[in-house]
């Protein structure tokens, strides 16, 4: 029997009628008597209809399906292959030949099974893989990872692709920004250069959050290879054999999933699921068991299903798994929903000012987190919820005497001709001395608010000290336009924000010292390669200076007598001299690169692209390995406000991890990096990005935030993992973010820098 669709004869589809719904799909009744399955997965392409297929199908309803395979004795056939198949026309698509990017839906023994498009999957073999990536395939392959591939063949009456990255190297800088697109890939092809927005089931990676999940099964066969791939995807596994081991092991032990086979010795799946949603309402649950099992046990696994129990038909795919993490699981935890981030400041497009302006941010990248003033967005809740008029932070220098506005919000604007005589104000007595104040009539304070009133214009204000353990007093004043302060509610709410803005006072303090201890770290790791380069110059100077002595003494004696050979000899000589040159100016370079590491500046206009430009030259010059450094000049000036050994140290951060890592990859051959500075506007506001693209192993797509957490580090026992989260919150504190813009395995890593500028 055959059906017209899309314009197409379509052989080998049937017709069959739903004998039952159940949890996991439909039960089929074919015309010869048979039955067959459906299972959940196969129903249909779109999202809406996958997720509302109960309400889609009814008992009775006739069907086309087309066949599967036969599984555990019994019939498979798929609903969404009657719609589109993906691979009827698949030629039309792909070629051999051809790069194509893709995404790990899968991990095996022998080879990695890459998705390129929806319902189309190859195989990259592990004979196919470099020479050079010597580590087991399941360490450098994750599901949910992105790659580009080489088709090798395509053979689509079978549905198999074979995929290869053997000589992946002559493909990926063809074009030097790294950004080429996949040859002979049509527009309607799969483009995986950013992360794709489905999975097989039409899942995002992006969802994919690290849980902590227990797994119940009883064969030790299945406990292990479900522990072990759980486990490359980034999550942490606990396995026990038995219902009773798993629930005394939940008196100690709180998992975000509960994996559990139906089956199991002694208490059945299924009671203790009821059990652990009983006594643990938090965790979700999961159901592993057969289409038999299924059909006999359907009442009571509808009863679970209910109750937002999910649900896995054995045997189990990767894709299975995969839609656990991704699509069952997130889209019900609201545990798991944060709320968004207040902007930070931004500054005012084509404006210099030493201070950004109040105008609010957001990032059009979703991937990314924008840089946020926790100050600012402390001093901005506590001004809209105790309605006072201005709220101001002092820090006071008890040596000099002197007081100073760290920070302030609202209105009025403060006349700064009176902060000096500040130091015989309250503010002196709630700073130095601890004392909180609390004044709800100004106007009858009289002389002791008399050196405070000049600031601003309040009519009440409250005074309270900041009590950290930092060489500057600090204290926090709110002021309010009214005679009295509202309510008890609000003093409560100030003594709070005083609280939390002196732990944030002390977490600045704290970071901007570990800042300059990693930047001395960096500056120890870059002094054996500082010493490489100064020795690899010293002797062609040593060696040139005495040549161009003597060149110059023969010079001297042949202008006297052969004026032919002495013009000989000063092109000679000015070769020499010119090599000299060079060598004298790449060390110079360096030292001022070097130079500009050591010492702590403050905050002015900074040339970004010179910045940028000392930290890759200071980089470059300072390798042992192989790696080929490019850095592309920007055709305009790019100028910000902030710290240039900030930038410098978060760039040369970038660099020397990708450095690190192609080391490791390619001890040998090594690899390049490009750097690139570019401009663009966001809400208005103008962020220039500083490029840094590697050809290295690439980033497993569950790490690319992870990368940023503090003590977090790619390579084993090797690194701090310091370095990045630091770069992140340098970025942070100047209304700036660093993120993966893209990586892929075996291909690279593309990092982007935003930060606010100005341009020049």
């Amino acid at each position: 029997m055959t059906i017209v669709k899309s314009g197409y004869l379509r052989p080998g589809v049937v017709h069959a009628s739903i004998k039952k719904l159940l949890p996991l799909g439909l039960l089929l009744e074919l015309t010869d008597g048979s039955t067959g399955l459906v299972r959940r997965r196969e129903i249909s392409w779109v999202d809406t209809d996958y997720q509302l297929w109960r309400q889609k199908y009814t008992v009775g309803q006739r069907i086309a399906v087309f066949p599967l395979h036969i599984q555990n004795g019994r019939q498979e056939f798929s609903i969404r292959l009657v719609e589109n198949d993906p691979w009827l026309a698949v030629n039309e698509r792909y070629c051999t030949g051809a790069l194509v990017s893709g995404c790990v839906a899968g991990v095996a023994a022998f080879g990695v099974f890459i998705e390129l498009e929806r319902g189309v999957v190859g195989l990259l073999h592990k004979s196919q893989l470099p020479v050079w990536a010597n580590q087991p395939i399941e360490d450098l392959f994750w599901v949910g990872d992105l790659v580009k591939v080489v088709i090798t063949s395509i053979d689509c009456d079978e549905r198999r692709m074979s995929l290869s990255i053997v000589d992946i190297r002559s493909f990926r800088w063809e074009n030097k920004t790294g950004d080429e697109r996949d040859r002979n890939a049509s527009a309607n092809g799969a483009n995986f250069d950013t992360p794709p927005t489905h999975l097989s089931m039409g899942s995002s990676p992006k969802s994919i959050d690290i849980h902590s999940i227990l797994v119940i099964e009883d064969d030790d066969v299945q406990r292990s290879a479900l522990k072990q791939w759980l486990q490359s995807a980034s999550q942490q596994v606990e396995a026990v054999g038995s219902a009773d081991e798993a629930l005394a092991l939940l008196q100690t032990y709180s998992p975000d999933i509960v994996l559990t086979d139906v089956g199991l010795p002694g208490m059945s799946g299924i009671e203790a699921t009821r059990r652990i949603r009983t006594h643990h309402p938090n965790v979700r649950c999961i159901i592993m068991t057969d289409w038999s099992q299924a059909d006999t046990y359907a009442a009571e696994l509808e009863e679970l299903q209910a109750q937002d129990v999910a649900f896995l038909i054995k045997p189990l795919l990767p894709t299975d798994l995969l839609e656990v993490l991704t699509r069952t699981v997130l889209s019900t935890s609201p545990q798991r929903t944060s709320a968004p981030t207040e902007s930070a400041a931004a500054m005012e497009p084509g404006v210099l000012t030493s201070k950004p302006s109040r105008t609010p941010r957001s990032s059009s990248n979703p991937n990314r987190t924008s840089g946020v003033n926790k100050l600012r967005k402390h001093l901005t809740r506590l001004l809209r919820t105790t309605r006072a008029s201005k709220v101001v932070i002092f820090g006071m220098d008890t040596q000099q005497r002197q007081i100073h506005v760290v920070d302030e919000w609202g209105k009025p604007q403060l006349h700064e001709d009176a902060i000096p005589h500040l130091i015989h104000s309250p503010v002196r007595d709630v700073a130095e001395d601890k004392q909180p104040i609390y004044i709800e009539q100004a106007d009858e304070a009289g002389l002791y608010l008399s050196n405070l009133s000049p600031l601003l214009s309040f009519a009440a204000c409250i005074g309270l000290p900041l009590n950290i353990d930092l060489p500057l007093a600090y204290c926090l004043f709110l002021f309010f336009p009214e005679p009295t302060i509202s309510s008890k509610t609000v003093c409560e709410y100030a003594d709070a924000s005083a609280l939390a803005l002196g732990a944030e006072l002390e977490k600045t303090a704290f970071l901007e010292r570990w800042a300059e201890m990693q930047r001395v770290n960096l500056v120890g790791d870059l002094v054996r390669g500082l010493v490489h380069e100064v020795n690899h110059h010293l002797s062609p100077i040593n060696f040139g200076l005495d040549l161009l002595h003597r060149r110059c003494e023969r010079l001297h004696n042949l202008l006297e007598s052969d004026i032919k050979h002495a013009q000989v000899e000063m092109d000679n000589a000015a070769r020499t001299l010119g090599q000299l040159i060079q060598s004298v100016d790449s060390l110079t370079r360096t030292a001022r690169s070097f130079g500009q590491m050591t010492v702590l500046d403050k905050e002015s206009i900074v040339r970004v692209d010179l910045v940028v430009e000392r930290a890759v030259t200071l980089v470059r010059n300072t390798l042992d390995a192989p790696v080929q450094i490019t850095f592309t000049q920007p055709e305009q000036i790019y100028v910000t406000h902030g710290k240039a050994t900030h930038i410098q140290q978060v760039v040369v951060n970038v660099l020397l991890n990708a450095v690190q890592q192609i080391e490791q990859l390619r001890p040998q051959s090594g690899g390049k990096v490009y750097i690139s500075l570019a401009k663009s506007t966001r809400i208005g506001v103008p962020y220039i990005h500083i490029t840094i693209e590697d050809d290295g192993p690439g980033i497993h797509h569950q790490l690319w935030q992870r990368i940023f957490e503090l003590g977090f580090s790619t390579r084993a026992n090797e690194g701090s993992g310091l370095g990045l989260f630091l770069a992140q919150r340098l970025l942070e504190n100047s209304g700036g973010c660093i993120s993966v813009d893209k990586s892929m395995i075996l291909w690279g890593t593309k990092v982007v820098i935003d930060i606010p500028v100005h341009i020049a």
